[in-house]
């Protein structure tokens, strides 16, 4: 069809095809955007029927008039159903662009430096974790591990919550001593 319009020769098929489109083009349009959920999608229908009609030339022409619309419509509208069909499988094998499983990679807030020297001190404490005497360790345990509050922590220990914060900063302070060599029994 495009080599028959580049090539200057107007052929009764393009003269015919020319007229259907023309009068017939708001209803197919209107039909092709039952199906569609945007202005993009009732075009691209509208493109794909247009194909599927544009192989079916000779066809058209021997269809009496009054069945053409009705042709023409079942066209559309298969091509539309074909459309969706072919969208919900497409969908069904793509994730959205905004879609987290929690897998994403996220760039780290440290630098590559600071995460070697923080692992490098989850070593050393790991290493002098049994020299912690066992009262400070626990203290440690429920609050950085269960992350137990200060007044939860003050119920167990039957004191003040000011007084719990003075046996943590103590606890750490042994912990920091042990870790650098110091002994802190």
């Amino acid at each position: 069809m495009i080599q028959l319009i580049i090539s200057g020769e107007v052929s009764e098929e393009y003269v015919f095809f020319t007229d259907l489109y023309q009068r017939y083009q708001r209803l197919m349009y209107s039909v092709a955007k039952r199906y569609a959920a945007s202005e993009n999608e009732a075009e691209d229908i509208m493109q794909d029927a247009v194909e599927r009609l544009l192989k079916r030339i000779p066809k058209l022409m021997e269809l009496p008039g009054c069945t053409l619309p009705t042709y023409l419509v079942y066209t559309v509208r298969s091509t539309a159903v074909n459309f969706k069909r072919h969208q919900n499988v497409i969908e069904k094998h793509t994730l959205p662009i905004d879609y987290d499983d929690g897998n994403t990679y996220e760039e780290p807030s440290e630098s590559p430096q600071e995460i070697l020297e923080r692992e490098e001190q989850q070593r050393q404490f790991a290493a002098i974790w049994d020299q912690i005497p066992r009262a400070d360790a626990e203290l440690l345990y429920r609050k950085y591990i269960f992350q137990e509050s200060d007044e939860k922590l003050a119920e167990i220990y039957h004191c003040k919550k000011e007084s719990i914060r003075m046996k943590l900063t103590r606890a750490k302070r042994k912990v920091i001593s042990l870790m650098k060599g110091g002994d802190h029994s």
